[in-house]
């Protein structure tokens, strides 16, 4: 079947005559192939952190952590599908 994803997300293939994992924009997935959608888009952690100073008085520092796969680097979208994609709510492809 072959499936095309959106802008801002990647197409994951797994499964028969792949060694590792394949991630595109677009493919012909066959039987016994596997394809997961992962989205592109960064996300925010926000939060405190409890520091002191040199003096040794205590303060928050607000953090900001954003995380996101770099979509220029193929490399780099395979090691974020990898680690991070089944943390997130990631659609199935459906063989319809």
């Amino acid at each position: 079947m072959y499936r095309v994803v959106k802008a801002i997300e990647f197409l994951t293939i797994t499964g028969a005559s792949i060694d590792d994992i394949k991630v595109t924009k677009k493919a012909l997935v066959w039987p016994f192939q596997k394809c997961k959608r992962i989205d592109a888009i960064p996300v925010n952690y926000t939060f405190q952190v409890n520091a002191m100073n040199a003096e040794k008085l205590p303060f928050l520092l607000p953090t900001v952590i954003i995380i996101g796969p770099r979509v220029d680097d193929q490399e780099g979208l395979i090691k974020y599908a990898k680690l991070l994609s089944d943390h997130r709510s990631d659609s199935q492809c459906e063989n319809t």
